[in-house]
């Protein structure tokens, strides 16, 4: 991974997200679109394996961990767009 950092949790991957593509934007004296790209294609990647991850926790998990251990996947699309 070239843009994100010791990444454990679908939080710690948004947090990441929302920095670099404030420093990275084309809009940006430091960033391209080839940057944001390349941050785009890293998420994607580091997100589906964090899901991946998570659903297999959670499905191990009983009904109460399980509670705790929601994630608002639907509040990702929002940050995508």
């Amino acid at each position: 991974m070239k843009y994100f950092n010791k990444v454990n949790t679908l939080e710690e991957l948004r947090a990441q997200y929302k920095e670099l593509l404030k420093k990275y934007h084309p809009d940006n004296p430091n960033g391209s679109t080839e940057a944001t790209q390349a941050i785009n294609a890293e998420y994607t990647d580091l997100f589906k394996a964090l899901k991946n991850k998570h659903e297999r926790t959670a499905e191990k998990a009983d009904k109460t961990s399980y509670n705790d251990m929601k994630y608002d996947f639907e509040e990702d699309e929002h940050l995508r767009d």
